[in-house]
């Protein structure tokens, strides 16, 4: 008797649709995200020392419209770079970044920049927290390299910010 009640309930159960409903829909309608950005992105490869990474990160959304300065250093050739289990904080503590996957080449990489602001149109406080997150990949048509004092140093050339296409957003 109480397998056929529960099976009946879960038949019940199956056969619903459910759909979530904004809390604001007038206001969530209008949430859209550009790219997030990196400027000044800047690479010091010492073979002797370590490889250091510094640049600029921005969200152009008019809700956030904040840049942080982002860096990671660490001994050259090991595997102490950021990667997914281990994210960097920018200076600001709303961004943080990593490589999506392993740094064997730092003219070849690929960088997930997560980034959290409020949103009014996800919800009311305390529900109206925003994470964006987005990637990019850098090459040599990217960021122009020479030997500068031994060292391989990368920048990118200025006014040429990079645009990294938002691939999720958590509320």
């Amino acid at each position: 008797m109480q397998l056929i009640a529960a099976l009946t309930g879960l038949t019940v159960l199956a056969s619903t649709s459910v759909m979530a409903q904004p809390l604001i829909s007038h206001r969530a309608a209008h949430a859209s995200n550009p790219p997030l950005q990196i400027h000044n992105l800047t690479i010091v490869d010492d073979e002797t020392a370590n490889t250091t990474f510094t640049f600029s990160a921005y969200n152009p959304d008019p809700l956030a419209n904040v840049t942080a300065d982002c860096i990671g250093t660490w001994e050259h050739g090991s595997s102490d770079f950021p990667d997914g289990d281990s994210a960097l904080l920018c200076d600001n503590s709303t961004f943080a970044w990593h490589f999506e996957y392993a740094l064997t080449d730092v003219k070849n990489f690929t960088i997930d920049l997560q980034h959290g602001f409020i949103d009014p149109a996800v919800g009311d406080p305390p529900y109206d927290h925003v994470t964006v997150f987005a990637r990019g990949d850098f090459n040599e048509s990217i960021i122009k390299f020479q030997t500068l004092r031994g060292n391989l140093v990368g920048t990118q050339p200025p006014n040429a910010p990079v645009l990294l296409p938002i691939y999720a957003t958590t509320a």
